[in-house]
């Protein structure tokens, strides 16, 4: 109990004589006067250690905090932070013992912040502090040591102690009610969502939890959406125009069951220039049953649609949750292979030998078979056979039109226009057969349109000098002599014979 030596002897029945020990018992009852903290509004703060007789080093919890005489029985001090506790080692002048005790130093203040901001709130709790007596609240007249604050502004607290009174302090309540207007929703696949905040005067940016998806207009007050995934969450970060308060608010799209176009058939073909197509779309996803709307004339109502012609048709579904969803399907036909009219001759066709060879060349590449077809020349003359002979019997222009069936039963046709005219007949008077390579040979122009000819020359005697089946414009006059000499031709066409006389007059000499 006391400071001193104690002594103590002990004995055995196996020890010869009693053992006796000691110890030297020291108490080092030092301590800090102030107690273990301090509250005050009034620095410095002098702080002491009793007795005053022994060693001491005074430390403190703030390493940037210097202390003066800090080996001094007391020491002032003023504290830069709130809370600093204070440290103090004591030792025995012999160097035996060393205690420590300590001090925290608080400042009698409230607890209140210069600014109070709120997102999204109707009211906030304002703490004045705990260490007070009397609390009093200009603004609302409450005596309570926290309040809930309803609206902008600033708001006062006075607050007393035993030693102190009137100590005061402030803050700035505000509070941002901006947010998105529309709830979370449950909405359909590929429906287009607006998002608004209200009001829409402040400072906006839009993102998503999908961070493939890409907002336009993502500053604005409203925003346009469509989600691709089943969940998505949009944020917008809402700044007042001063930059002071930044709050979040976001709202959750879910989508229904999304229904799929699993498969889509054609599985009726038609012609072109036909409506015999048919398709059929199985639908999955969704809420079944389903509703079908396809968008023809007349509209049509189920799974499958009949009567369609070469075009893209617009196909709906509704389901159970009057989801929509459309897609165009495009009705195909049968192809129809390019046909090319051939005829022999393929030069002009003159009424003195009017007969053509007509046939037709299939230039598809797939080579779609040809199984039926029928010409018409145009002068109510047709014929059924592949390669059919005509013979145009007036000199004019005719149509001839091909007329074709496919192995897929479609028909068509093409078009070739066939003109007929007058081989003319010019029969020069004179040629110069001096092989100068002009007019060397007695030419007849247009003779070789004619099925066939005769031509016979004659001298001034009447003697036949010369002649020809089927003259082909190539007499050079031969070993006769220059001089004047007669010739009758016999032009043989289909519909007759034309014969023509007159006279030629070979000169070598010029």
């Amino acid at each position: 109990m006391d400071t001193g030596w104690y002594h103590v002897t002990c004995d055995a029945p196996e020890l010869q004589e009693p053992i006796i020990d000691s110890t030297w018992v020291f108490f080092q009852n030092t301590a800090i006067v102030q107690g273990d903290s301090v509250i005050t509004n009034i620095y410095p703060v002098t702080l002491c250690v009793s007795p005053d007789t022994l060693q001491y080093v005074w430390t403190s919890s703030d390493p940037d905090y210097f202390i003066e005489f800090d080996t001094a029985a007391c020491i002032d001090i003023t504290p830069d932070l709130d809370p600093t506790v204070f440290y103090v080692s004591t030792t025995d002048s012999l160097n035996i013992l060393t205690c420590t005790d300590s001090v925290t130093i608080m400042r009698l203040i409230t607890r209140l912040p210069d600014t109070t901001l709120a997102c999204h709130a109707d009211s906030v709790q304002l703490d004045a502090g705990p260490g007070f007596l009397n609390y009093f609240w200009w603004e609302t007249g409450e005596s309570s040591q926290t309040i809930w604050a309803h609206d902008t502004g600033l708001y006062h607290v006075t607050c007393d102690t035993l030693e102190f009174q009137g100590v005061m302090d402030s803050t700035w309540v505000y509070f941002q009610k901006a947010g998105i207007v529309q709830n979370d929703t449950l909405t359909c696949y590929n429906y287009s969502l607006e998002l608004c905040v209200e009001p829409d005067t402040l400072k906006y940016f839009w993102t998503s939890s999908d961070t493939d998806y890409v907002i336009e207009h993502d500053t604005a007050a409203c925003i346009e959406v469509i989600p691709e995934l089943d969940t998505t969450t949009f944020y917008v970060s809402i700044t007042d125009s001063l930059n002071i308060l930044t709050c979040i608010d976001s709202v959750t799209v879910w989508l229904h069951p999304r229904m799929r176009f699993e498969e889509v058939t054609q599985i009726n073909t038609g012609c072109p220039e036909s409506c015999k197509g048919q398709l059929e779309v199985i639908v999955s996803g969704g809420k079944p049953p389903y509703s079908y709307l396809w968008f023809t004339a007349p509209e049509q109502y189920d799974s499958i649609a009949f009567g369609l012609c070469e075009q893209d048709y617009t196909f709906r579904v509704f389901d159970e949750f009057i989801c929509i969803r459309d897609t165009v399907l495009p009705v195909e036909v049968y192809d129809i292979p390019e046909i090319e009219i051939i005829r022999d001759p393929t030069d002009a066709i003159y009424i003195q030998n009017p007969v053509v060879t007509f046939s037709f060349d299939n230039l598809s590449i797939d080579s779609i078979q040809i199984i039926d077809w029928n010409w018409n020349f145009g002068d109510s003359t047709y014929s059924i056979e592949e390669m059919p002979v005509k013979v145009f019997e007036n000199i004019r222009d005719y149509d001839v039109w091909l007329k074709y069936t496919t192995s897929d039963e479609c028909i068509d046709s093409v078009m070739m226009n066939v003109n007929v005219e007058e081989a003319i007949l010019i029969i020069p008077n004179i040629f110069t057969p001096n092989s100068d390579g002009a007019n060397d040979t007695f030419k007849i122009k247009d003779l070789e349109f004619y099925m066939s000819n005769e031509i016979a020359i004659f001298n001034r005697y009447g003697k036949k000098v010369f002649s020809q089946n089927n003259y082909q414009s190539d007499w050079d006059g031969g070993n006769l002599r220059d001089g004047a000499y007669f010739y009758v031709l016999k032009a043989k066409g289909y519909f007759g014979t034309n014969t023509y006389r007159g006279s030629i007059t070979i000169l070598r000499g010029y």
